[in-house]
């Protein structure tokens, strides 16, 4: 990504066209000897203008004829950048010149001591006699802005505007996404995730390389981060910190491979981090440093520095859709031409010379300090938790106390207990001891999506033990940088192979609420019923036969009676 959008408007062709008339005479336009209007497009930032060479003009249309000579107020200057020390053979160099870029620096670097001829007034405008000018920008006009240098000549023209092109740095925040149940699925770097309470999250900064930045003398960059903006700075543990890599990315392709340098610890710093000292008031930002780049990727023209670290995600974490934000911007040289002889990050104020390119030798500018840098635009992402919540209740739907539950959650290989639950009004940690008599709802919070086991591992007095109960949480949300936001919280009950359950089958039902980030579902325990006692015939079946019995007698007496009235 580039830092600087050197801006220059003179093009080969603008430059072929001054040797071309030192060789010979030039085809049929219209000359002027006006003045020449110059509207730059970047109206709050100040241009300078140096005239190299002048231009006198006579005739017009085919009989046009034009001189450009040497302004001696830059003759040294030129004659060391182009080695010749003849006018016509300056000019006729600068005619042949096909690297315009560097060309500019060069000159710009042996003339920014010097006065300049002209400064553009409030409506961002020079007006100047014909001639070939190297303009520069000395004051930025804009936080995100870089110095940059145009060359341009003006013949035939009364008027000109410069759009400057614009072509600066990128910054990136990334988050990693990881779903642990899974454990062959591979992570990746997102801008939204989703992360277990107490899970080691993943952050990477990237910071691109200007297109110029061989032209910089010294580059330094500082990554500033505010690991929660909308959250209080709760989301995350501060002390958890820790900067796991920082790399040159020769390769610009996101990862530290061959050809890549590890930046140790000693060319890098942490302005403001937990552990270090004047910082006690460090909630989870902190700054990391490189005060130049140079000394380790040399004259490199293009990569980025990756910044990776790690923090905690703590129980303070938002659930569902309010999400933990974080935002981070780089900080970043903006003056190729700027130079530090003593290498402290202080503004050398011995050599008398304007280094930060403000317009002011650093005798006078010197109190401004270190590196003169731009800042990019922040770079958001988010990372998104949920909670599960289980009421406990008997076959009437009324609350019934007196049980546990445990959520395991898969990890790949096996099951781990969730640990951060809440039992009625109060937290229980782990090791803790979750049984009540009092309290049927029970809140565990901080998941990720992934595999999940409800086990009853205390049931109430009178009451059967629920089966386990397998099921999966899975969320989706926008990954655009302008539209970070969680769509969807969907919960589907498997088997314990992982195996998605028929409708029939699905006994697990709870209310999912994507903006809560919640998953709540009655967990119903149903009483025992009355079985036989064992060990005899049964009190039943006795009954029912001596009642058998005792009928049977009764009919045999009324016979009887009857047959010895008729003997009778």
């Amino acid at each position: 990504m580039s830092t600087r959008k050197m801006k220059r408007f003179a093009t080969i062709a603008a430059i072929a066209m001054i040797a071309s008339c030192v060789a010979m005479p030039m085809a049929a336009m219209t000359a002027s000897a006006a003045d020449v209007t110059i509207t730059m497009g970047e109206t709050k930032s100040t241009f300078v203008a140096y005239k190299l060479l002048n231009l006198t003009t006579s005739g017009s249309g085919s009989t046009a004829k034009y001189d450009y000579t040497v302004n001696a107020k830059y003759r040294t200057a030129l004659q060391k950048v182009t080695g010749k020390t003849e006018d016509t053979d300056i000019v006729a160099f600068i005619g042949g010149v096909t690297d315009a870029q560097a060309f500019a620096d060069a000159v710009y670097a042996e003339v920014n001591t010097l006065e300049a001829d002209k400064t553009t007034n409030e409506a961002g405008q020079f007006t100047v006699d014909q001639g070939y000018y190297l303009i520069a920008e000395t004051k930025l006009g804009t936080s995100d802005d870089t110095y940059s240098l145009i060359m341009l000549d003006t013949y035939g023209q009364d008027s000109i505007t410069v759009n400057p092109k614009e072509e600066g740095p990128s910054f990136e925040k990334y988050i990693k996404d990881e779903n642990d149940s899974y454990a062959d699925e591979e992570n990746e770097w997102q801008k939204s995730a989703d992360h277990d309470m107490d899970d080691a999250v993943e952050f990477q900064l990237v910071g691109n390389l200007p297109s110029d930045y061989e032209n910089y003398k010294q580059y330094k960059m500082v990554f500033h981060d505010d690991l929660d903006s909308k959250n209080e700075d709760k989301a995350f543990k501060a002390d958890s910190l820790s900067v796991t890599q920082v790399y040159y990315d020769a390769n610009d392709n996101g990862e530290f491979d061959e050809g890549d340098v590890e930046i140790a610890n000693t060319v890098y710093k942490l302005n403001k981090a937990p552990a270090a000292a004047g910082h006690t008031d460090f909630d989870c930002d902190f700054e990391l440093e490189i005060p130049n780049l140079k000394n380790i990727t040399g004259e490199s023209t293009s990569g980025s520095v990756v910044v990776e670290y790690t923090v905690v995600l703590t129980t303070d974490a938002l659930m569902g859709t309010p999400g933990n934000w974080n935002t981070a911007y780089m900080e970043y040289s903006n003056n190729p031409y700027y130079t530090n002889d003593d290498g402290d990050d202080s503004n050398d104020s011995s050599d008398g010379k304007d280094n930060d390119g403000d317009g002011e030798t650093d005798e006078t500018d010197g109190s401004e300090g270190g590196t003169p840098t731009s800042e990019s635009a922040k770079d958001t992402v988010v990372a998104y938790t949920y909670q599960t919540i289980i009421n406990k209740v008997d076959q009437s739907n009324k609350p019934l106390t007196g049980a546990e539950f445990t959520l395991y959650k898969w990890n790949g290989s096996a099951w781990n207990a969730v640990t951060t639950r809440t039992i009625g009004d109060k937290t229980v940690g782990e090791g803790e001891d979750a049984v009540t008599t009092e309290d049927c709802v029970f809140t565990f919070k901080g998941l990720d999506d992934g595999l999940y086991k409800l086990e009853e591992t205390v049931k109430p007095d009178g009451y059967t033990k629920i089966d386990d109960i397998f099921f999966e949480v899975e969320a989706a949300h926008v990954d655009e940088d302008d539209a970070l936001t969680l769509t969807a919280l969907t919960v589907t009950q498997t088997d314990k192979d992982f195996v998605d359950l028929e409708e029939g089958k699905i006994t697990f039902k709870p209310a999912v609420n994507t903006t809560a980030g919640s998953i709540t579902a009655d967990i119903v325990n149903k009483s025992g019923s009355l079985l036989p006692s064992t060990g005899g015939i049964g009190t039943t079946i006795f009954y029912v036969v001596g009642g058998t019995m005792a009928a049977g007698a009764g009919v045999y007496l009324i016979s009887k009676k009857r047959m010895k009235k008729e003997e009778e």
